[in-house]
């Protein structure tokens, strides 16, 4: 990777993590990986109701409109968003 895009990226990730399934479930991802025996993939689903593969497929589209400069808006992710949700 280049070292330089790590942080920004991550901070793009987190913002779109957020803005798409609230503060509430992002902060319940870390109380679940810290209060139960569970796997990082498992308290994903638990608390955005997404797995980390379509997350990531997802967060790719995003990030690219971002380098883009023309981002998605808050209601595109937001479809996307209830397209991959785990049924």
């Amino acid at each position: 990777p280049n070292w330089g895009d790590v942080y920004p990226l991550g901070a793009i990730a987190n913002e779109a993590l957020v803005a798409a399934v609230g503060f509430k479930a992002t902060k319940q991802i870390y109380v679940e990986l810290a209060t139960n025996q569970t796997t990082y993939d498992q308290a994903f689903i638990r608390a955005t109701g997404l797995n980390v593969s379509k997350w990531t497929e997802l967060l790719q589209g995003y990030v690219d409109s971002v380098k883009k400069n023309s981002p998605w808006t808050l209601q595109y992710l937001l479809d996307e968003v209830a397209k991959k949700k785990v049924s």
